[in-house]
């Protein structure tokens, strides 16, 4: 009788470390799908964010237009721009510090104007608007861009 109870006891152990384990990958699983879903949550968001960059730029050569708007680009700047109330006059140029947020969220917009004036030919301003955020895998972007010419005679 003891032998039987001892085997009885052996399975009742094996049974109980089947289900540990089998909760144990139902949970990793679990936790691997949200991790999932809050990146793409988060690169969809940083694509529309950086794409917001670029109607910013185009926003600011046109209400400027060009004679107002290359000034501010002709030394190929990059600009930190949390904000999209913000005009480019009112920005100093250079990197975002991690703390220079897009308002409400975990992401930073930086806008680089890469200023060229062609010999003979009419400027133009290449515009790359990139987004970046950290989680807990590290350091990620979404970079778009654009070219602005001078499209108008202001």
């Amino acid at each position: 009788m003891l032998r039987k109870n001892g085997q009885t006891m052996v399975e009742m152990l094996v049974a109980v470390a089947i289900v540990v384990l089998v909760l144990v990958a139902v949970v990793s699983r679990v936790v691997a799908a949200v991790a999932s879903a809050n990146f793409a949550r988060n690169q969809a968001l940083s694509t529309r964010f950086s794409q917001e960059g670029l109607e910013w730029a185009r926003s600011q050569r046109d209400s400027l237009g060009w004679a107002g708007f290359s000034p501010y680009v002709s030394s190929s700047p990059t600009y930190c721009v949390p904000d999209l109330t913000q005009g480019i006059g009112s920005l100093t140029s250079g990197s975002c510090l991690t703390t220079a947020t897009i308002p409400g969220t975990i992401f930073l917009r930086e806008v680089r104007f890469i200023y060229v004036a062609p010999g003979g030919q009419e400027p133009y301003t290449d515009i790359i608007s990139t987004v970046s955020w950290r989680d807990r895998v590290g350091w990620h972007r979404s970079t778009l861009a654009t070219r602005l010419t001078r499209w108008s005679t202001q």
